[in-house]
């Protein structure tokens, strides 16, 4: 028998158990000398607790139902191939995100870019940034980069274009071919606004694609940008210093000849801006590997004024004819002999001559009408 309890006795307590020796009468199993603890506690509290234990209890019953992989529960699926990788217990290897298109875009005439014949991917790359016809740079660059497979060493001013010249065809490349291990393209820039600029360029022509690209610069974390590279990048946009430090030190890096793409873009400003040297043994690592595939672009804002350093102190950087500086530079990239060049700056250039004139003016009020 339960015992029985004064209430005052309970004041200010949630539970009380007491004690009591079961015997052979009072059982109805027949068991002799077992402990029970019996709970005293209000009826409400009792209710509560009584509900928690059955959603407890319910709730241990749905896990048992699902299918487990280690020690965590996954939901199951009505997808096969979702249940096969469950049943195998194997982690699924996580891709690149789909790309989500603009419905903005969706009824731009994209008709321009039919000549080039470029992927779907890459087109709707080209369509969410609504660049629905190519610049005189890119007519002129693509069909010898992307048809003809050429080695190219382009100029034109700021602003024209010459950053999807590049990028385009790597695209098209890296869809046509397919997925490969190793580094598929590499593009060298002076600064890391530059860097900067391109990567964000390259990523949203890439975002319909399952290739992936970084930026590697200085002043930043060698640690995580080591990290990066972990995940295996078909595409990086670097400058020279950094990536030459990485190219030592990072085993991804180790092996170039999957290398489809070098590209180097304001070539004028880094032969004159400090980056030479590491830019040189940049390039002749990568040209000690044969790859008939290989492709070398090189752009510049201008062929004129270009002053190629000499690596000897105390000397002055050489003044050459436009014609020694485009041979010069073409020795620099390392473009193979049956490539091109294109020149957008020669109308607007600097004047081909100058002609020296007198005029003879009796007063100031001559000289301003007549010049």
């Amino acid at each position: 028998m339960i015992e029985e309890v004064d209430p005052s006795q309970l004041v200010g307590l949630e539970r009380k158990a007491f004690k009591r020796k079961a015997t052979t009468e009072e059982s109805e199993d027949g068991d002799e000398g077992d402990e029970e603890e019996v709970l005293a506690m209000p009826k409400k509290k009792q209710k509560k607790e009584k509900k928690l234990k059955e959603l407890v209890e319910e709730e241990k019953e749905e896990n048992s139902k699902k299918p487990a992989v280690g020690d965590k529960i996954i939901e199951s699926s009505e997808d096969e191939d979702g249940d096969a990788e469950e049943k195998s217990g194997e982690p699924v290897k996580k891709g690149k995100k789909p790309g989500i298109k603009d419905p903005e875009t969706a009824n731009l005439d994209m008709s321009a870019w039919s000549q080039f014949i470029l992927p779907p991917e890459v087109l709707e790359g080209l369509r969410k940034m609504r660049y629905t016809k190519p610049t005189p740079i890119q007519e002129m660059s693509l069909p010898a980069a992307m048809l003809k497979r050429q080695d190219l060493l382009g100029a034109a001013e700021t602003g024209s274009g010459k950053t999807m010249a590049f990028c385009i065809p790597i695209a098209t490349r890296l869809v046509e071919n397919g997925v490969k291990d190793g580094l598929r393209a590499l593009i060298l820039a002076p600064t890391r606004e530059l860097v900067v600029q391109i990567y964000k360029e390259m990523e949203k022509l890439l975002e319909f694609t399952q290739f992936s690209v970084i930026p590697v610069v200085g002043g930043l974390s060698q640690q995580k940008q080591e990290r990066l590279l972990n995940r295996k990048p078909s595409v990086i946009v670097a400058t020279p210093g950094r990536f030459w430090t990485l190219l030592e030190a990072t085993d991804y890096l180790q092996d170039l000849s999957q290398l489809d793409f070098v590209v180097i873009d304001e070539i004028d400003r880094m032969v004159e801006t400090g980056h030479f040297a590491e830019m040189e043994m940049i390039l002749s690592k990568i040209h000690a590997i044969e790859n008939k595939s290989r492709q070398t672009l090189v752009f510049s804002a201008t062929l004129s004024f270009v002053h190629i350093p000499i690596n000897r102190p105390g000397k002055n950087a050489m003044k050459l004819t436009k014609e020694e500086k485009i041979e010069k530079l073409v020795q620099i990239g390392g473009l193979r002999k049956q490539h091109k060049v294109i020149d957008l700056n020669e109308s607007a250039g600097t004047p081909s001559s100058l002609i020296e004139a007198r005029m003879n003016c009796s007063d100031l009020l001559d000289k301003v009408i007549n010049i």
